[in-house]
């Protein structure tokens, strides 16, 4: 409603410029432009934005109900749906260490993937609708609402993980170290393959500097690199660590 005011508001102002621009020695094209211009500046947002909003099928609505509901869980907002883990993002960073062990249908719904998860919840990946979520991200609002709960996730994540996280102002990373005796870089278990999702997920998202402070704690890591290049299984979920480097960022 408040769109449609400034869109009507905007039309009366056009209404009235066009009345005022007549008389001046213009043509018909220049009298257009002139008349479009003075509304962009009168209302503040160019009209034409609002229009393509409203009437385009781009945004939240765009999607089914369920990846309708996913997007609200990763702008922050509460849910209702019993297929998910959690019901917000803050209940996920709130779970205790054994939770986020035991529980293994969450990492894809918290940590968005290009492509589907082999646990629950196998209709919430990107490839699904990515022209639609490229569409939705095209709104800064949201786009600035994902990215910053993304990055309050990745503080949580990290800390199960093993990592010794220094935070500056606004619950920004400005210091991470990986530590021996994190869950991710014990041989044989899942999280390994956890954190790569974590990783690419960041990329898609357009968070490379997270991203290539979570490579550098575990490269400069001596201790690290030590139980990485000991057992094949670390070895290998290290090089889908370096791989994810090569992931675009879409949004």
């Amino acid at each position: 409603m408040k769109k449609l005011r400034k869109i009507i508001s905007a039309l009366m102002v056009c209404s009235m410029l066009s009345s005022g621009v007549r008389g001046m020695d213009l043509n018909e094209t220049q009298q257009k432009t002139l008349a479009a211009v003075a509304v962009t500046a009168a209302v503040g947002i160019p009209l034409i934005v609002i229009l393509k909003k409203i009437f385009s099928n781009k945004g939240i609505k765009a999607f089914d109900k369920k990846e309708q509901t996913w997007i609200k869980f990763l702008m922050g907002e509460q849910i209702d749906d019993k297929s998910f883990r959690f019901n917000s993002c803050n209940e996920f960073r709130t779970a205790s260490n054994n939770d986020l062990e035991g529980y293994h249908d969450f990492i894809q719904v918290v940590f968005p993937n290009l492509e589907k998860s082999g646990y629950a919840n196998q209709d919430l990946y990107l490839n699904k609708n990515l022209k639609k979520w490229q569409d939705l991200m095209q709104d800064l609002e949201i786009r600035l609402k994902i990215q910053e709960n993304l990055r309050l996730n990745l503080i949580r994540i990290l800390t199960f993980f093993g990592f010794e996280v220094t935070l500056g102002d606004s619950s920004k990373i400005i210091k991470l170290k990986a530590k021996t005796d994190g869950v991710a870089f014990k041989p044989g278990n899942h999280n390994g393959l956890r954190l790569t999702r974590v990783l690419i997920c960041l990329k898609i998202f357009g968070l490379n500097r997270e991203h290539q402070l979570i490579i550098d704690s575990i490269n400069s890591n001596k201790e690290i690199m030590k139980l990485v290049n000991g057992n094949s299984t670390l070895k290998t979920s290290y090089g889908f660590w370096l791989n994810s480097r090569k992931n675009a960022c879409l949004f």
